[in-house]
């Protein structure tokens, strides 16, 4: 008989929540047929007749109501809730609010990328959002991603204010939650040589190095690997050279290093991949010669490395090229030697090598330029002691570099220093080192891990990875002890993952790479 005199649920819902008598004589009717029939047809799944009846009375007396005008909307439960552990990554997520929600204002975005709608999913604090889509049964809302999360992360709900019920109440703040967690990754049992370089997306792992089997599979070079089963993918490139930079970028994987040949086509030393299907692009810079460093920024490609000519024109080991077209751009510095490390920061463009020219003026192995003029930055930490720079780490406001030397930003600073990135001045941070070098560097929290070369940090045995506590400046009791030099560490989600020269790491065997728990420490699978 409702069906009937109110159309749909929304109408009958929306009379329900305008009056409090009308609602609670149409309660007290449904509560009084609730007594013959067990259960009354409910298209919105929220209950039997004498829920609907009881909240009503309860609106009707001033008591709080989920029903009742004046309130708000919240939600009664996250699915998966806080705190979960080793979550599928081919999860969905579900809320669950206190009442029937307009579900007009239910939206999510349909890809990654910056947080749009009011149901929003992130890793990152919301730097950014993850894609897919919302299907209702209200008041339960369920997000499906698209295609999949990704192994080794937390996962945040959010709903914004922009969510209503059916009468217009909203939220009071955004609602966040703390998180769940998906399953840790697995990298598998890596590589019969060393691994110089990776990169991951999501829950593909790309590596680089000497090596000619990896995983157990044939593969010369380059290999992938599917983080949540550990198997190599079937990607085999087959390059004829080591490759020492990989960078995604949105749907494309580009590799650089000391190559010809890639997937039985000639390219020198870069080229680029479609990351969802494994082919080669038609992408080809033609570098004169060797790339080891890759940073992408939208439709720009900053390349690094030991060349004189991109394409027809002349670049001297450091480049801009069109993402699209493969040509280089006006923007054009150099060096009067090799450049292994670039980063990019909002306009900024930090370069580390062996130089001691950067834009034709006096950088001693590092620099920073301007990514819109190519214009040299007064920022110059001019360090000393050693023949070249590795890497540089920015987080907030510090720039972390690794070397060999033993003087940087006015300061006496072995091997690895954090610099003001306004000043370029040393901090405090002095962390005395005893080995050949240090690679890379990667923060979290209040830890800074440190790969290289090396066998005493802080006065402490540690072999070629440690960590700091960054608040106190001494090494922390973690002491994987790889058997020889990392290359580089990244702190991806949850997880650390390190590559080197290594065949063993916290007393296991792993092929030149490895991941650990970031909260434990412990080496994964």
């Amino acid at each position: 008989m409702m069906k009937k005199i109110f159309k749909n649920w929304d109408m009958f819902f929306y009379f329900f929540q305008k009056s409090y008598f009308a609602g609670t004589v149409i309660c007290l009717i449904l509560f009084f047929i609730s007594c013959h029939k067990s259960k009354l047809d409910n298209p919105l799944s929220i209950g039997d007749s004498s829920f609907f009846a009881m909240q009503g009375l309860r609106c009707a007396m001033g008591q709080d109501s989920v029903f009742c005008p004046h309130e708000n909307p919240w939600v009664i439960s996250v699915s998966p809730a806080d705190s979960t552990t080793s979550v599928s990554i081919q999860n969905t997520i579900s809320v669950t609010f206190n009442k029937p929600m307009n579900s007009s204002t239910l939206t999510t975005q349909g890809s990654d990328g910056t947080c749009s709608g009011s149901f929003q999913v992130s890793a990152n604090d919301f730097s950014s959002c993850v894609g897919g889509t919302l299907t209702s049964s209200n008041p339960s809302f369920t997000f499906t991603p698209n295609p999949n999360l990704c192994v080794g992360n937390t996962y945040k709900v959010k709903i914004t204010t922009a969510a209503k019920d059916l009468v217009g109440n909203s939220f009071s703040n955004d609602y966040v939650t703390s998180g769940f967690s998906t399953i840790n990754p697995k990298v598998g049992s890596g590589a019969g040589a060393w691994v110089t370089t990776f990169a991951i997306s999501c829950n593909t792992l790309y590596a680089g190095g000497t090596f000619t089997i990896f995983g157990g599979q044939s593969r010369n070079y380059l290999a992938s690997v599917d983080l949540q089963t550990g198997n190599v993918t079937s990607w085999d490139p087959n390059p004829n050279g080591q490759p020492s930079a990989i960078a995604i970028s949105g749907s494309t994987v580009y590799i650089g290093g000391a190559f010809t040949t890639i997937a039985g086509t000639s390219r020198n030393y870069i080229a680029s991949f479609n990351k969802d299907t494994g082919i080669l692009n038609s992408w080809n810079p033609n570098s004169s010669g060797s790339i080891y460093s890759i940073a992408v920024s939208g439709d720009t490609v900053y390349i690094g490395g030991s060349f004189t000519t991109i394409g027809v024109n002349s670049r001297t080991n450091i480049a801009s090229i069109d993402a699209t077209t493969g040509l280089v751009t006006p923007w054009n510095s150099s060096t009067n030697n090799a450049v292994y490390g670039l980063t990019l920061n909002n306009s900024t463009l930090y370069v580390a090598g062996s130089f001691n020219l950067l834009g034709g003026s006096g950088r001693v192995r590092i620099g920073a330029l301007n990514t819109n003029t190519a214009s040299l930055d007064p920022w110059n930490p001019n360090p000393s002691g050693g023949s070249l720079v590795n890497s540089t780490y920015i987080t907030g406001n510090s720039v972390f570099v690794c070397g060999n030397f033993t003087n940087i930003g006015g300061q006496s600073r072995t091997f690895v220093g954090e610099l003001d990135i306004s000043t370029a001045l040393a901090t405090n941070l002095n962390l005395i080192i005893t080995g050949a070098s240090t690679q890379s560097v990667a923060k979290k929290n209040n830890l800074v891990y440190i790969g290289g070369s090396y066998s005493i940090i802080g006065g402490q045995s540690r072999n070629n990875l440690s960590s700091i506590n960054y608040l106190t400046g001494l090494v922390t009791s973690w002491n994987p002890n790889p058997d020889n030099a990392l290359y580089d560490v990244k702190i991806i989600g949850n997880i650390i993952y390190v590559v080197g020269m290594f065949a063993n790491i916290s007393g296991q065997p792993r092929g030149g790479i490895a991941a650990f728990d970031e909260a434990t420490g412990s080496l994964l699978p």
